[in-house]
């Protein structure tokens, strides 16, 4: 292994490859650091063996990089060699005692394109890739989150932040930073600055030799907030600051970069890293698990939460990162700022459930240092992130040096931040974290602290009157066939070394055990800082019309070690206190609800970036975000329809399995919206079924799908020379048009935008599909709409416009039969869009609900028979008259339709997390890769020494209210035991019943006994006395 990276540049690599033959770079991590030159020799070993001489290329480190021990070097393969390179890099053997290769990860390139001034909107990440030809599109990444203008920055006085948090309390008292180390990876910082004291190094991670200049502005502000002495002032003047240019000129990164700069972190074991970044992508396994190494390695993360708000799911990587302090941002006012991001973590999904990605929330909109010294106003969560880092530098260093080493890890950090939180009223946890910022409760979280275990959130109160902090999960009560709802919970352990659970938790009833059963998922070996516990809830089936409230408490015991031989600290000899965590758990529990009333959320079939390459389902903002990264789920793109839908009395579950897996008779309508994914042949033959004869709704919202629009989004990432195809559309129409083929309906593979009229409503139906077929007697509701031929910036559409059929109902004729609801487009349905954008949106929620209430509930339009009354429809559709024929679209006889190519097909199966359960993951399917959340797998927990209520538990007045409206209301079973007249009847039955059993039985009775006494007779004394 004498062949060198030095070496490797005597030869031009694409001399034994055609020229036209696209590579594409990798990130090739080891086990252990080492040098440079040997980790290239190690990968030049490997792969020499199994491509040819000049396929490939081991890419030198930058000369302006600081030499340091490393973990990984980047090689660039060609792009039909890929499979090859990495099995020959993971494969090698290497002598003992050198590192061995852990992944091969593909190369990220990020681009940051800022904000313009002005723009009072959402700030969020704004990504442009160069493309293909002259087209630029946006391509969703890592990049700084501020802007720089406001209103309110007017009126804003210079040092408004740190009076706001009265950072002169500390000052006076000498408590300014010192000796704490603080790292940002930012744009950079000006060598001759003069705000910053004590700057110990400045170094450049970018292709641009000899730059250190902030030539943004952004890495300046972060630095101020943190550490300025002067106007504008800092909360650490004192703080030591080491910044890492990351970006440059352009906004450019790449992963590369970022491990150099983690690296260099790591090496000059600095205290706290400002990472005032971000993107959507928490796929990016070398970049996550370089942030997992540093946090393991005691040094604490802080990074902005994202600007995408008021939107749910929109948090950012590596804010979502349970080894990262995630921020939000509060406005000038100390309310939560409209456009801070918001929601559950996606890494679970859909097997899962979402953790809460924001820890803290504090100020993000005020006045801080520019790069040439002067003030300048900016806002976002990266603003809010340098305010939690200062004030950490800054209460940290009034600690003595010991003391303080025990509290930098995450895990204690964390506890610290949340130990005197007071969540803000009427704001879930997974908006705010748990609360806002509070220097004087950290502070004294900081002097009482032990070393310990806790979890986030620390109690769950799921009764449905006190629902806020742990909404949405607490929004609806458990009733027995639901669903089972799953919570995720996070488990910190400050002591920072590995553990493990001592035994499986336990559940410990108070009352009403009998309604609750209980399961447990989680990871038996914790890591040093972190780990989950999953619940899942449900109600037995012999409780449907049970009503109450079950309280108890969930027990474990976290033993360091991985196998309890420790002895001290959480060992197997250690305290209780310390060691065992008690959560308290309420749940409300309700009878079960009618089936008209009850909804079924599909998201087995909706997949996101970054499980793959999904376009946005607006193409109006591919020029701000090219892909669909929100999660398409109840609580995050859709949350306004769900809240919407929970007001009007309907009851949302969640299904998060094949279809195979519930049953169409407990459900009034099963709701598949914007669904990206195929079905699985069994499922289609089920939901045919439950349609026709289990009267099953469905609701279905298709979006745009046309390849010839699809290929204008492909790009080549400049960096990696990664040619990325988009294989999908806005929703998968043709796998929605193989499921629905049975019952005549079909979307087309034409895009069209504009707004029409229905009802009373201005419905915006933006980059939808349309109607194409429709089944002779439905009611087909048409709309003149623009035509979308490219995407080149904005949408480009022709000049006429055509009539196309926009929403469809189809009711089955029969008496058993269901009914199809089919929509165009989802856009109308879901809160994907940016803040800046809300309200130019024309939702259709409204529409959905009363075309709902309409079908599910007991309407004149069905006979004594049970049949649909012919010509029957809803008040809303009053001015469409039924099909006579079938609807046939012109489109779908034309010769030139869009069909997909082959390359689009194969990156559909390769993303295609369903078509992965079909294949059984094959390598080259992208959606089974690096699966950073284990699929749960679930321990039934029976309860430890139940206790059953003795006291009846009063029912809610809403509860009350809401089964009282529905049209099957069932008796309550305590009123009819206060009539008389209803307990006489069945009790006067009960007692002939028993003197008529007695009667029977007597004489076989006395047949017994003579014989028993006969038998004892002849047997000895012994033997009587025994009997």
């Amino acid at each position: 292994l004498t062949c060198s990276c030095m070496a490797e540049r005597n030869f031009d690599p694409m001399e034994a490859a055609p020229v036209s033959a696209p590579r594409r770079s990798f990130i090739v991590s080891f086990d252990g650091f080492s040098s440079h030159e040997e980790l290239c020799s190690c990968a030049h070993a490997a792969l020499r063996t199994a491509l040819p001489f000049g396929g490939w290329r081991v890419h030198q480190r930058l000369s302006h990089w600081p030499a340091q021990p490393t973990d990984f070097v980047v090689v660039s393969v060609g792009a039909r060699s890929e499979l090859v390179a990495r099995n020959a890099l993971l494969e090698h053997r290497v002598k003992s005692g050198r590192p061995h290769v852990r992944t091969v990860s593909l190369q990220r390139s990020y681009r940051a394109r800022r904000p313009l001034a002005g723009d009072t909107g959402s700030q969020h990440e704004h990504i442009s890739q160069a493309g293909a030809g002259t087209s630029r599109h946006p391509k969703p990444e890592r990049l700084p989150t501020t802007a720089n203008t406001l209103p309110s920055a007017k009126t804003m006085p210079h040092n408004f932040i740190t009076t706001s948090l009265n950072a002169s309390h500390w000052w006076s008292r000498g408590v300014t930073g010192r000796g704490v180390r603080v790292a940002i990876f930012d744009t950079g910082l000006r060598a001759d600055q003069t705000f910053v004291r004590f700057v110990e190094d400045i170094v450049n991670f970018t292709s641009e030799n000899n730059v250190t200049d902030d030539r943004v502005g952004h890495s300046s502000f972060m630095a101020g907030v943190i550490a300025s002495s002067h106007d504008c002032l800092g909360f650490a003047p004192d703080a030591t600051l080491l910044i890492a240019r990351v970006f440059d000129s352009n906004q450019a990164s790449s992963t590369e970069w970022f491990l150099e700069a983690f690296n260099y972190a790591l090496h000059r074991k600095v205290d706290l890293i400002n990472l005032s970044v971000g993107g959507p992508d928490f796929r990016d396994i070398p970049f996550v698990n370089k942030v997992r190494q540093l946090a393991l390695a005691g040094i604490t993360i802080a990074s902005g939460a994202g600007n995408a708000g008021p939107g749910w799911g929109t948090l950012l990587n590596p804010a979502d990162d349970s080894f990262v302090i995630g921020v939000g941002g509060l406005d000038s006012t100390g309310k939560l700022a409209r456009w801070t991001s918001r929601g559950m973590t996606l890494w679970e999904m859909p097997y899962g459930a979402g953790r809460t990605g924001v820890d803290v929330v504090t100020h993000g909109e005020f006045w801080g240092q520019a790069p040439k010294g002067d003030c300048q106003h900016q806002w976002g969560t990266s603003v809010a992130c340098p305010v939690v880092v200062g004030v950490l530098a800054m209460l940290l260093s009034a600690l003595p040096v010991t003391r303080r080493r025990q509290l930098l890890n995450p895990a204690a950090i964390k506890q610290v931040l949340a130990a005197n939180a007071r969540p803000m009223a009427n704001l879930s946890a997974l908006e705010q974290g748990m609360g806002p910022l509070d220097p004087f409760a950290v502070e004294a979280a900081i002097e009482s602290f032990t070393p310990q275990v806790t979890v986030v959130p620390p109690e769950l109160d799921l009764t449905t009157d006190k629902c806020s902090f742990l909404w949405p999960a607490c929004e609806q009560p458990l009733y027995a066939t639901v669903q089972p709802l799953v919570i995720n919970l996070t488990i910190y352990n400050s002591r920072a070394v590995p553990s493990h659970f001592a035994s499986p938790p336990e559940w410990r009833p108070h009352s009403n055990a009998h309604l609750l059963s209980l399961a447990f998922s989680y990871e038996k070996i914790l890591s040093s800082c972190t780990g989950y516990l999953a619940l899942r809830l449900a109600v037995p089936h012999d409780a449907a019309n049970s009503y109450g409230e079950v309280s108890g408490d969930i027990w474990f015991r976290i033993v360091d070690g991985t196998n309890g031989s420790s002895t001290d600290g959480c060992g197997v000899a250690a305290s209780e206190d310390r060691c065992t965590v008690r959560i308290p758990l309420k749940v409300s529990i309700a009878p079960t609800p009618p089936r008209n009333r009850r909804l079924l959320f599909d998201v087995f079939h909706s997949s996101s970036y970054p499980f793959g390459f999904f376009p946005n389902d607006d193409l109006e903002q591919v020029s701000m975000e090219l892909m669909d990264w929100n999660g398409d789920h109840p609580h995050t793109a859709f949350v306004s329809l769900y809240s919407e839908l929970r007001k009007e009395g309907f009851f949302i579950e969640v299904l998060s399995a094949a279809w195979t897996f519930f049953n169409a008779s407990l459900y009034g309508a099963l709701l598949l919206l914007d669904p990206e994914e195929i079905f699985l042949p069994g499922e289609m033959t089920k939901l045919r079924n439950d349609i026709t004869r289990k009267g099953l709704g469905l609701v279905v919202a298709a979006d745009w799908y046309d390849p010839i629009v699809m290929r204008t989004l492909d790009y080549t990432d400049e960096s990696t020379g990664e040619r990325r195809i988009c294989g999908s559309g806005g929703a998968n129409v043709p796998a929605l048009n193989s499921l629905l083929a049975p019952f005549g309906i079909t979307f087309g593979s034409k895009v069209y935008t504009g707004i029409y009229r229905l009802g009373s409503s201005m419905i915006g139906h933006f980059s939808g599909s349309s109607l194409t077929g429709f089944p002779a007697g439905g009611l087909v509701h048409k709309a003149t709409l623009q035509q979308v031929t490219r995407v080149k910036g904005k949408i480009r559409g022709d000049a006429a416009h055509k009539i196309v059929g926009v929403l469809g109902v189809h009711r089955l004729r029969s008496r058993e039969g269901g009914w199809i609801m089919a929509l165009g487009d989802s856009s109308c349905l879901d809160d994907a869009l940016p803040n800046s954008q809300m309200a130019k949106r024309k939702d259709c929620r409204g529409v959905l609900i009363s075309l709902l209430q309409y079908l599910l509930d007991r309407d004149p339009a069905r006979s004594a028979g049970g049949a649909v009354a012919a010509g029957a429809r809803p008040a809303l559709l009053s001015h469409v008259l039924p099909l006579r024929l079938p609807l046939t679209d012109e489109e779908a006889d034309e010769s030139h339709v869009a069909t997909s190519s082959l390359q689009q097909m194969t990156v559909l199966q390769q993303q295609s997390r369903v078509f992965g359960i079909i294949t059984g993951c094959q390598p080259g399917n992208k959606s089974c890769a690096y699966p950073l959340v284990p699929r749960p797998v679930w321990v039934e927990a029976p309860p430890t020494l139940p206790t059953l209520s003795l006291k009846p538990v009063a029912m809610p007045i809403a509860f009350k209210l809401q089964h009282a409206a529905q049209a099957e209301r069932r008796p309550d079973p305590n009123e009819l035991l206060m009539r008389p007249d209803v307990i006489a009847v069945p009790a006067l039955g009960a007692t002939f019943v028993l003197a008529l059993l007695l009667w029977s039985r007597l004489p076989r009775r006395r047949r017994r006994a003579r014989t028993v006494r006969s038998s004892s007779s002849s047997s000895s004394s012994s033997s009587s006395s025994s009997s």
